[in-house]
């Protein structure tokens, strides 16, 4: 359920700053400049949260490989084992169509959002 209230931001944020462009490319009021920064953030922040935990994520699975776990007891080689299995899961912030919020996804959504512009600055008003 979450999932898909990831997604709202995404698609908030690309179609506003796709306005926002188009407004501006027709001279129309460049007041609208100052709304592309927090739509640009808002997107960059989920994604940028969304590096934070896959890359924090890594870093402990990496951690843990290098560990020196053979002069462990059997009982906690037992559960190093299962705490390094669990930790080969892939982390991160996901949204409705099973994508990760990285910046990939940044970069897919500012993508879309000039694919978009042009697609409207090609139709004449």
């Amino acid at each position: 359920m979450y999932k898909w209230l990831a997604l709202i931001p995404l698609f908030n944020g690309a179609i506003c700053i796709c306005i926002v462009l188009v407004v501006i490319s027709k001279e129309i009021d460049w007041h609208f400049v100052t709304h592309i920064l927090p739509l640009f953030g808002e997107i960059f922040v989920y994604s940028y949260f969304g590096e934070q935990i896959k890359t924090k994520a890594k870093n402990i699975e990496l951690a843990l490989l290098s560990f020196d776990w053979c002069n462990m007891n059997k009982e906690d080689k037992i559960n190093y084992i299962i705490v390094f299995t669990y930790m080969q899961k892939q982390f991160g912030i996901e949204v409705a169509s099973n994508k990760d919020l990285c910046m990939v996804t940044l970069t897919a959504v500012l993508k879309l959002t000039y694919q978009a512009y042009t697609v409207v600055q090609s139709i004449d008003f």
